[in-house]
C-alpha cells in the first residue's frame, strides 16, 4: 500500500455569513421558510444572522451547493419581504 491510497479524503466545508430581517408580525415563520433547506446546515448566530455550512467531497461542489441555495433564499426574501443580506468577512 502507499500513503497516497492510505489518505482519507477529508470533507470540505464552505461557509456565509447571512443576516436576515422583518419587521412583519409573521416574521418568524417567513424566516423558518427561507431557512428551509435540507443539503445545509444552519446555526443562528443571534440578532439576525445565521451561519450557512455546506459540506462536500470537494470544495468547488460544496461551494456550488452553498451558492446555489443563497440564490434561492434570496428568491425566497425577496418573495416575503424580508431583508437579505450576505454578510463578507
Amino acid at each position: 500500500k502507499t500513503i497516497i491510497s492510505e489518505k482519507k479524503e477529508s470533507e470540505k466545508e464552505v461557509t456565509k455569513k447571512i443576516k436576515l430581517k422583518t419587521l412583519a408580525s409573521s416574521g418568524l415563520t417567513q424566516i423558518k421558510e427561507i431557512l428551509n433547506f435540507n443539503e445545509i446546515e444552519i446555526l443562528y448566530l443571534g440578532s439576525g444572522q445565521f451561519l450557512i455550512k455546506s459540506k462536500g467531497q470537494d470544495y468547488k461542489k460544496a461551494n456550488q451547493t452553498l451558492e446555489r441555495v443563497l440564490l434561492e433564499m434570496k428568491d425566497r426574501s425577496k418573495k416575503n419581504h424580508v431583508d437579505f443580506e450576505i454578510i463578507e468577512k
